[in-house]
């Protein structure tokens, strides 16, 4: 259990660098707004997607290793994964078609039924200056993880290693054909962006896991949370990246953002930190971190404008980050709390024949994650 109380400490941390990227841009808005002299303060939101996108490969990895080469296992892998990410994706998708209609004029890319139909289908369009965005902003990296579960999916027909093993050669060789043949439009180059290796680097990290901890050979790391965070500090602070690079070759953000999940996944279990209030806040926001990273942007405007309407001064601004940013943490929670959870586990009853299910520490194989 303890290793995916860790997983979810590090959901909570990625999805909070999303946030506190977010509410620096907010930051500036607010003073573009009002006439005032920007910060243009930055941290590299991106690298929070980098830590998603490692934890995804590697959940991945080990909890649909008992289904490789079971009949059928893609299908009920697909299910689950549709189960888990489509329902709050699609009321995003909803709320921001509402808030159009409403204002038409908002600040954003214009879109249309086709643009809503694309994101509601997870296929890239509109690349501008390195990045697509859809209706959703932030449903670009979920474009990736629906693809990355598709590519999976189709390993699961073979035995473990041999399906772990396509898997790789074929994202592999999809990035490798992207790099030679330099693809201009958006779903070519987005299906073959180096991005996908990220995935592919959790993969590996998954089975290491497994092998290491059916011979007992979880390492005696100490504070590895806290590691994560000092990691995370040194690579914002001298190696930033941008939203414009988030597609291509980045493998020093990997390489960091790979350390940061092994380092958590191969520690021994703490069980005494995992009773502390600490423990079970940040498994919180981790258990939220779905929730928090759809749902903070709504937020951030939304603080904004009462920020706003209320006519504080510049001098105020910190004061409207840390509490926006805050802010961000119980909304989450109270989304995930009242529909992600209960819709997700109403159509796992419904659809799959069970809600999903969650390890048990005497397990060998861990099950699907519910929060995976």
């Amino acid at each position: 259990m303890g290793t995916i109380h860790r997983l979810q400490y590090l959901r909570g941390l990625a999805a909070m660098l999303v946030v506190l990227s977010h509410g620096l841009i907010k930051v500036d808005r607010i003073c573009e707004i009002q006439g005032w002299p920007q910060p243009g303060l930055r941290i590299d939101g991106t690298f929070g997607v980098d830590i998603f996108f490692v934890i995804s490969g590697f959940l991945m990895c080990v909890t649909a290793s008992g289904e490789f080469g079971q009949p059928g296992a893609t299908g009920r892998f697909m299910l689950r994964r549709v189960i888990r990410i489509v329902p709050l994706y699609w009321l995003f998708i909803a709320i921001e078609v509402l808030l159009r209609v409403i204002k038409p004029d908002a600040a954003g890319t214009p879109f249309g039924a086709t643009e809503v139909l694309l994101s509601m289908l997870f296929i890239p369009y509109g690349l501008q200056d390195g990045m697509f965005r859809p209706v959703v902003g932030l449903g670009w990296s979920l474009n990736y993880e629906m693809f990355f579960y598709s590519l999976f999916a189709l390993g699961l027909v073979l035995r473990r290693d041999l399906g772990l093993l396509v898997i790789g050669l074929g994202m592999i060789g999809l990035v490798g054909l992207g790099h030679a043949t330099q693809p201009e439009g958006t779903i070519a180059v987005a299906w073959t962006a180096p991005l996908l290796l990220e995935f592919l680097l959790g993969v590996g990290l998954g089975r290491l896991y497994l092998a290491a901890r059916q011979r007992g050979r979880l390492l005696p790391i100490p504070y590895p949370f806290v590691i994560a965070i000092g990691l995370a500090v040194i690579e914002m602070t001298f190696f930033p990246g941008t939203d414009s690079e988030a597609l291509g070759w980045r493998p020093l953000h990997w390489g960091v953002a790979g350390l940061i999940v092994a380092v958590n996944v191969f520690a021994i279990p703490d069980r005494r930190f995992e009773q502390t209030r600490l423990a079970l806040f940040l498994k919180a926001v981790g258990d939220s971190s779905y929730s928090l990273y759809l749902g903070h942007g709504l937020v951030l405007t939304i603080t904004a404008r009462i920020w706003i309407t209320l006519g504080f001064g510049r001098e105020w601004l910190p004061a409207y980050f840390v509490l926006a940013v805050l802010s961000t943490i119980p909304a989450a929670w109270l989304l995930y709390r009242w529909i992600e959870r209960p819709v997700t586990a109403a159509l796992s009853a419904w659809l799959v024949g069970r809600p999903p299910r969650t390890m048990r520490p005497n397990e060998a194989v861990p099950p699907l994650s519910p929060v995976a």
